[in-house]
């Protein structure tokens, strides 16, 4: 089996992406919800698609804070992909150009996005998050990750490439 077949077949067990060319929302969506970096495709041609998904929890403050936002949330109300990636702009200070003015203007509303002299911000709650979470990163001295305390998404992710991985 080619190995595109199977990183197809791993991400399509776990949910990112349906058939072959879909989830790309997904893959945007599970990278913003885990505190990941976004899906990277920098290295694509006019020959060849390369996406790199990353591995390596890099915003732990904002994977914190957008899971608490879900889950304070009706199951028919959560924040899409394109609510996430703006919210996940502002705290990085990055520039909200490229989101468009409906999403802007139901973040704003719900008090999620406040406008600032420099751009937008988050809510002090998310400040809070983050400065909590770089005190306890800074503390921490062991970084493995046992088995227990991964999700069951993220031991199922495990699981299948510890599968694949000894084949």
């Amino acid at each position: 089996m080619p190995r595109c077949k199977l990183i197809t077949e791993v991400l399509q067990k776990d949910g990112f992406i349906e058939k072959s060319g879909q989830g790309v929302d997904k893959m945007f969506y599970h990278c913003l919800m885990d505190g990941k970096s976004l899906p990277d495709y920098s290295l694509t041609d006019e020959w060849q698609v390369c996406l790199r998904l990353p591995g390596e929890i890099k915003y732990p403050a904002f994977m914190l804070y957008a899971r608490e936002l879900q889950n304070a949330r009706p199951a028919n109300n959560k924040l899409n992909v394109f609510d996430l990636l703006a919210l996940f702009r502002a705290s990085q200070g990055e520039s909200q150009r490229h989101t468009d003015e409906v999403t802007l203007r139901k973040l704003i509303d719900e008090g999620l996005l406040i406008s600032a002299q420099d751009g937008y911000k988050l809510t002090d709650r998310y400040y809070e998050i983050f400065k909590n979470t770089t005190v306890n990163a800074t503390e921490q001295k062991d970084d493995t990750v046992k088995l227990s305390q991964l999700t069951e998404r993220q031991k199922k992710i495990y699981h299948i490439i510890k599968k694949w991985h000894d084949k």
